[in-house]
């Protein structure tokens, strides 16, 4: 992530890749979250695209914030992300 915003912007090498890459992730989740609506797994909800940015967003602010927080840190994570796809939180027992 700090070399993503490091390029970010430039026409340079490293920075091309970079978002090569995060975007083919991105299209993988948008697949996924196409078809998590599709079997009813994910509700309806926002543009796939727009949810499976937020998704990576989520996913990689958590992360960083959390880090050394453990074992904290992979429920937090994982409930940041379940709230940007509509599901429950995944410590929620009720």
């Amino acid at each position: 992530m700090a070399l993503r915003l490091e390029f970010s912007g430039q026409d340079h090498p490293v920075g091309r890749e970079l978002e090569r890459i995060s975007e083919g992730g991105v299209r993988r989740c948008v697949r996924l979250i196409n078809a998590g609506r599709r079997d009813g797994s994910i509700p309806p909800g926002p543009p796939a695209r727009a949810v499976a940015l937020a998704f990576v967003g989520a996913l990689e602010g958590a992360v960083i914030a959390l880090a050394g927080q453990a074992p904290h840190d992979e429920l937090l994570a994982a409930g940041a992300v379940a709230g940007v796809l509509g599901l429950d939180n995944p410590w929620d027992a009720s």
